[in-house]
């Protein structure tokens, strides 16, 4: 019932949460979108890419996570999902 996120550790995923900070000292909106296709799923981040992802928050990032129910010919968002950085939940 754990979303990892990433599956594995990610390098690259570091550079876009930068890449999106720096767009909002830009003046541009930015966000992470989780789309979970577990209905019962939490979200659990990599340390790292969490410490990136507070950063963000404090800069303006917004974090959306939904659960989705996938069938063979639909996909139908469902529910949110808290996203929690250090405990904190920064999407209500």
């Amino acid at each position: 019932s754990v979303a990892l996120f990433p599956d594995v550790p990610t390098i690259r995923g570091l550079r876009q949460i930068r890449t999106l900070i720096d767009a909002i000292r830009c003046g541009f909106a930015s966000c992470v979108l989780w789309i979970v296709r577990r209905e019962d799923a939490q979200i659990k981040i990599q340390p790292e890419l969490e410490d990136a992802l507070i950063k963000g928050v404090e800069n303006g990032l917004h974090l959306l996570a939904y659960k989705a129910k996938v069938e063979p010919n639909s996909i139908k968002i469902i529910g949110r999902i808290p996203v929690k950085l250090r405990g904190r939940t920064v999407n209500k």
